[in-house]
C-alpha cells in the first residue's frame, strides 16, 4: 500500500505540491489550472456520451455564478433537486464558489416533503431537472419564498423557469462586458457551503451545516492519501454526502474522470459501457455484486469449479502470488474489465461481503463516517487483511470511545475539521450533539491498540432488556442473514411477550423473504420454515440474544435514497401487526 501511494504522488505532482485547501473556490480554480482541457465528467445523452473537461466546468461554473448573483441571490440558500448529471455538479460549484449556500435535496422523498424541506431550509431559488419541474410548481402556490426556478438539462422550455443554458450565457456576457463580482468574490473557509438534511432514519431530519473548510478537509484528504483509479463510476445519488464528497468533488481535484449512470436499471450495462477503473458504493450494492456472482455460478453449473480456483487463488497469495484478475477474469469483464477499487460505505458492511469480493481480485475500501463528517471518519484501506474494521481515524480527525465498557465497546466520539459546528436553527440538537469540542455520534464500537475502529451497532437502536444485558440489533441481523441466505433483510427489536402469566421485554425480528423464491410453499409454511431455522440459530446465540418472535413480509423493506433501511417504519410494522405472524 505504501509503494502504491508513493507511486500516486509521483504521477500527480502538482496535486501534491498544492498549498492546503480552503475552500471549494479554490479547488475548481485549482482543478482547471491543473487539468486543463482533460476529461473530468462523462455522462450519457441521446446521442451517445458527452465528454466535459475540467476546464469547461470551471468556466461555466464562473459564468453562472456571474449571473447568479446578477439575480440578486448572493448569500442566499439555493436548492438543488434532480437526477445525478453534469448540470447538478456545475450548479452545486457555481454556488459555492462565490454566491451562497447549496441544499442539496434527496429526489426520493414526496412532494410534501421536498415542499418542507425548501420552507426549513429557507430557500430563494432552486436548481431542478425537468422531472420534477411540477413538484417545484407545486411549492410555488404555497406562499414559497423561493424567487427563481431553474430548469437544469436540455429540452423544450417551461414556464416561469429559468434555463440554466441561459444564465450560463447571460454570464459569459457579463464577465465579457467587465463584471468580476463572482470572480473576486471572497470566500471564507468558515462560511457555510452547504446544508443538508439527514436521511431520518431513526429520526426527524436534521440540517447539517458543512463549512467549505469542512468539504475541503474530506477533499483533501482523500485526493492525497487514498490511491485513486483513472475513472470512477458514480451510482448513489449525488445530493447524499457520501457520494458528493467521496466520490464527485475529490475525483474532480485528482482528476479521476466521473462516469454518470443513468439509471439503476442500467448499472451493469454502464460498468460494460465505461469501464471503469473505481467505484463508491453502499453495502447493499456489495451483497447485490456478491451474491449476483454466485447465483449465476450456481445457475450455470460453475459453483463447484468457482469454489476450487478460490481455494487455489486463496494459498497462492500465501505465497505472495496474485493471479485473481486472471483466474476471475469472466466475473471481472461483467464490470467492464478495469474495475479494480470498490470503496464501500454509508452503512455498516457485512465482513463476508468484503472478503467474498476481495478474494475476487477487487481492492475493497471500507468507511466509516456521518454527514456530520463531511463524511469521513475513518477509513480502511485493506479490507481483505481486516474486513470487520472500518478503519483508523480519517485525514485531520480524531476518534474516543466514550465510557467503554468492560468489552471496550462505547460511543464514538469525534472530532477535526471536518466535522459540522451546527445544525441549522436547531441549537437544542447542536448542543445535545456536542461536548467539549467533540461531537458524539451516536454510534456504538471499539478501537483495537492499532487504532483500528470496529462498528457495533446505533445507539438508538440499542435494545435493553429487563435483565440489564444490552443488545445491538445489527450483531444478531448479521448473523441471521449470513446463515440464512433466503431471508433477503431483516431487522431485530425489542418487543413484549408473555411468559408464564408475565409481560416481558424479549427480542424480537421482522423477516423480508421474497415469496418469488418458494413459489410452491404458502405464507404459512415460509413463517415456519423461517420461525423454525432461528430457533435453530438461537441455539449457538447467549440466551438474552435469541430471537423469541418472528413476524414475515414479502415486501421490501422502507429504505432512504442511499438503501438504509428505515428501522422506525419497520418497527411500525410489526407493532401495527401488518406483518404475517402467528
Amino acid at each position: 500500500m505504501k509503494h502504491e501511494l508513493e507511486k500516486w504522488k509521483s504521477q500527480n505532482q502538482a496535486l501534491f505540491a498544492q498549498p492546503p485547501l480552503k475552500n471549494l473556490q479554490e479547488m475548481l480554480r485549482r482543478t482547471a489550472e491543473m487539468h486543463g482541457d482533460k476529461a473530468a465528467i462523462i455522462e450519457r445523452g441521446k446521442d451517445g456520451p458527452i465528454t466535459h473537461g475540467a476546464k469547461e466546468l470551471f468556466e461555466k461554473a464562473q459564468a453562472l455564478g456571474t449571473a447568479l448573483l446578477d439575480l440578486g441571490l448572493g448569500g442566499k440558500h439555493i436548492a438543488i433537486l434532480g437526477e445525478n448529471s453534469f448540470d447538478w455538479i456545475l450548479a452545486f460549484l457555481a454556488v459555492t464558489g462565490g454566491v451562497g449556500t447549496v441544499i442539496p435535496l434527496d429526489k426520493e422523498l414526496t412532494d410534501h416533503e421536498l415542499s418542507k424541506l425548501l420552507h426549513k431550509g429557507d430557500t430563494s431559488a432552486v436548481f431542478c431537472s425537468r422531472t420534477y419541474a411540477k413538484t417545484v410548481k407545486r411549492h410555488l402556490l404555497g406562499g414559497s419564498l423561493v424567487r427563481h426556478s431553474i430548469l437544469m438539462g436540455d429540452g423544450v422550455f417551461e414556464d416561469g423557469f429559468l434555463s440554466i443554458d441561459d444564465l450560463i450565457a447571460k454570464g459569459k456576457a457579463l464577465i465579457a462586458a467587465g463584471d468580476r463580482s463572482y470572480i473576486d468574490a471572497y470566500v471564507s473557509p468558515e462560511s457555510t457551503a452547504a446544508i443538508l438534511f439527514t436521511s431520518g432514519t431513526t429520526g426527524a431530519n436534521k440540517g447539517v451545516m458543512l463549512t467549505q473548510r469542512n468539504l475541503a478537509a474530506n477533499i483533501e484528504g482523500i485526493a492525497k492519501n487514498v490511491v485513486l483509479r483513472n475513472s470512477t463510476f458514480s451510482v448513489l445519488p449525488m445530493n447524499h454526502i457520501y457520494e458528493l464528497n467521496c466520490n464527485i468533488l475529490p475525483e474532480i481535484y485528482a482528476n479521476c474522470v466521473i462516469c454518470i449512470n443513468d439509471s439503476l436499471r442500467n448499472i451493469m450495462q454502464n460498468f460494460q459501457a465505461f469501464q471503469p477503473g473505481m467505484s463508491i458504493v453502499v453495502p447493499l450494492f456489495l451483497e447485490t455484486f456478491y451474491n449476483n456472482i454466485w447465483s449465476e455460478a450456481e445457475k450455470t453449473g460453475q459453483a463447484e469449479k468457482l469454489r476450487r480456483a478460490l481455494k487455489i487463488s486463496n494459498r497462492l497469495l500465501n505465497l505472495g502470488i496474485d493471479l485473481r484478475r486472471t483466474l476471475f477474469k469472466t466475473i471481472h469483464e461483467k464490470f467492464g474489465g478495469n474495475l479494480s477499487l470498490i470503496v464501500c460505505g454509508g452503512a455498516p458492511v457485512n465482513p463476508k461481503h468484503v472478503s467474498g469480493m476481495s478474494d475476487f481480485g477487487f481492492r475493497i475500501y471500507v468507511g466509516y463516517g456521518l454527514t456530520e463528517a463531511s463524511p469521513i471518519a475513518a477509513l480502511n484501506l485493506d479490507g481483505r487483511s481486516n474486513p470487520e474494521s472500518s478503519g483508523t481515524a480519517f485525514y485531520k480527525t480524531n476518534c474516543r470511545i466514550y465510557e467503554p465498557d468492560s468489552d471496550g465497546v462505547g460511543e464514538i466520539w469525534i472530532r477535526g475539521e471536518n466535522i459540522t459546528k451546527e445544525y441549522y436553527k436547531d441549537p437544542q440538537a447542536t448542543a445535545d450533539s456536542f461536548e467539549n469540542g467533540w461531537f458524539k455520534t451516536g454510534d456504538y464500537g471499539k478501537l483495537a491498540k492499532d487504532g483500528h475502529l470496529t462498528i457495533v451497532g446505533r445507539k438508538k437502536s440499542l435494545i435493553v432488556l429487563d435483565n440489564g444485558k444490552n443488545v445491538h440489533p445489527e450483531e444478531v441481523e448479521n448473523f441471521v442473514k449470513d446463515e440464512i441466505p433466503y431471508i433477503r433483510e431483516i431487522v431485530v427489536m425489542e418487543a413484549e411477550k408473555e411468559i408464564l402469566g408475565q409481560k416481558q421485554k424479549i427480542i424480537a425480528s421482522i423477516v423480508f423473504i421474497d415469496a418469488g423464491d418458494f413459489p410452491h410453499k404458502t405464507l404459512a409454511d415460509i413463517h415456519a420454515m423461517a420461525s423454525q431455522d432461528i430457533a435453530l440459530l438461537n441455539k449457538q446465540l447467549p440466551a438474552y440474544k435469541q430471537v423469541r418472535d418472528v413476524a414475515l413480509v414479502t415486501e421490501d423493506f422502507a429504505k432512504t435514497s442511499t438503501k438504509k433501511i428505515i428501522r422506525q417504519k419497520v418497527i411500525e410494522q410489526y407493532r401495527t401487526a401488518k406483518v404475517y405472524s402467528k
